[in-house]
């Protein structure tokens, strides 16, 4: 079984969405993540990891949405992972709330949103296709 996209624009714009998000979520949670560590209550390292890791995610989406025929399959992938994220954010959510400040658990909840809300938008896009065997005629 593959896959097509549904509709290459709106996956172009999603991907784009996706980048943007990440990245700046990332590059801000990299630089800044002394202050936030305060601000959020945090743990450095874990605001350090889960915005290298975001930052990751957000780079993917860029190489694909840069290209000019996007793969299907490799839009696939990044659903597959973002819907992990999501879980993953989910248990960081359980094992973090309870230390975090108002606006670390908004940052908590709001990351599984998200991740979760791009992983079924991007994932819309894609259409499954069923071959039929060439017969001789």
């Amino acid at each position: 079984m593959t896959y097509e996209i549904k509709n290459p624009v709106i996956l172009k714009k999603i991907l784009w969405t996706d980048f943007v998000a990440g990245s700046s979520t990332g590059v801000i949670g990299l630089m800044f993540s002394h202050q936030l560590t305060n601000l959020l209550g945090l743990p450095y390292l874990f605001i350090v990891w889960v915005s290298a890791i975001t930052l990751v995610y957000a780079l993917n989406a860029l190489g694909l949405a840069l290209m000019k025929n996007t793969i299907a399959r490799l839009v696939l992938v990044l659903v597959y992972a973002n819907w992990l994220w999501a879980l993953i954010s989910v248990g960081l959510l359980c094992l973090h709330f309870g230390n975090a400040s108002i606006l670390g658990k908004i940052v908590l909840v709001l990351q599984i949103i998200v991740v979760g809300g791009l992983a079924f938008a991007e994932g819309r896009q894609l259409t499954k296709v069923k071959h039929k065997a060439i017969s001789d005629h």
